[in-house]
């Protein structure tokens, strides 16, 4: 049996996909209250929409569900922003081999806010950008 100085040696000078699989897997069974919590919770506004019937055109009044859209929008934005940083500090903390707490996970989530929301702004655009220039334009020339 290899002592543990050994496979310190061997994981610094070896990257090894089934040991990188065999750690991401126990982070997330070790988290696993945490990370489907979360997920639950930031999924929650797009089961409130989908739940919900379409715009009553028909009945003249479409303003009703389009304001509901524009709310659930909102709370899709900055529940998946809180939640992408929750989940990742308690990654992080789980790697680290540290216990995660949900109260600690949440604060540094919350404190990161805006940063990460104008990574996700900007990741936004960059995907709009390329779907316009990329898929657009041989959509066009598949359908010519």
């Amino acid at each position: 049996m290899a002592d543990s100085s050994t496979y310190s040696a061997r994981a610094a000078s070896e990257f090894r996909v089934g040991d990188v699989l065999t750690r991401a897997w126990t982070v997330f069974t070790n988290n696993l209250a945490l990370f489907f919590v979360t997920t639950l919770i930031v999924s929650l506004p797009n089961l409130l929409v989908a739940s919900s019937k379409g715009p009553n055109v028909a009945a003249g009044n479409p303003s009703g569900f389009f304001t509901r859209l524009g709310v659930a929008l909102l709370l899709v934005v900055v529940l998946n922003t809180v939640g992408e940083a929750v989940i990742v500090y308690g990654a992080f903390q789980g790697l680290r081999g540290q216990p995660v707490r949900v109260g600690e996970a949440l604060q540094k989530g919350l404190a990161r806010f805006f940063p990460i929301l104008g990574l996700a702004i900007i990741s936004g655009i960059a995907v709009m950008f390329a779907f316009l220039f990329f898929a657009v334009p041989g959509l066009i020339l598949l359908v010519m």
